[in-house]
């Protein structure tokens, strides 16, 4: 089941790679300058924080 993008700044995304999938939740700044966040795997936990800048 794929989740909603959200609404405004708020983002709810899938993602996948190589170790495998999860969801990410992030809010983007205002000023688009960067972004911040959390993500989890498949099983759910941990939630871990992940943030960034425009370069």
């Amino acid at each position: 089941m794929n989740t909603p993008p959200g609404k405004g700044l708020d983002r709810r995304l899938d993602w996948r790679d190589m170790y495998g999938t999860g969801k990410l939740f992030i809010t983007i700044r205002r000023d688009y300058s960067g972004f911040t966040g959390k993500w989890q795997d498949q099983t759910g936990s941990p939630n871990e924080l992940w943030d960034g800048v425009r370069c």
